[in-house]
Formats: structure tokens, sequence, C-alpha cells
């Protein structure tokens, strides 16, 4: 199973100069239980404005869907279970494949 460095990752995340990818990367480390480092949650926060909106998912929502993420400025026209379905789970108390 690959390992994600998370500094390497938000490097990245920041050089495409996305709202909606700082968006969608805040919110899948918050849904998967890996979040991200708080010094670097902090500086993807404060680089998405107040207002920023994105949606995440199919184009309308269904009944069921997560909705809108306060946290990330995020509408999820998906459902929990459906984003989880391929996430391997991890054993309380072991290192995360993260």
């Amino acid at each position: 199973m690959a390992r994600i460095e998370m500094d390497k990752l938000a490097v990245a995340v920041f050089q495409m100069k996305s709202i909606s990818l700082l968006q969608r990367l805040g919110f899948l480390t918050d849904l998967v239980g890996r979040p991200l480092p708080e010094e670097t949650r902090r500086r993807l926060r404060d680089a998405i404005p107040k207002s920023a909106r994105s949606v995440f998912g199919r184009a309308a929502r269904k009944e069921g869907d997560i909705g809108y993420v306060a946290a990330w400025g995020l509408y999820v026209h998906a459902r929990k279970s459906d984003l989880l379905a391929e996430v391997p789970r991890i054993k309380a108390g072991s290192k995360a494949p993260c």
C-alpha cells in the first residue's frame, strides 16, 4: 500500500492554486479520519475565502447525500458510504496508510 507524505501533498495542492481542490482535500482528509497536521489545516482554511462554495460529487443533490460541509465551504452531493466504499479499514492503534 502506498504511503502519502502529507507535507509533499500540501505543497502540490497549494501550487495548483485551486480553491475547490483545497476544499476537497480538507474535506476528504477529515472524512477518512486522517486530518491534516494542524498547521497545514490552518493554511488550507486561510487560503479558502469565507465566501467560497464548491460542489463535490454529482451535479444535483439526492436524498441521503452529505450536504453542505461548513468547515470547508463544500456542498457534497454524495453519500458517505459511497465515498468510503474503497477506503481500507484501519485497525485501532495501528499506523494509517497515509
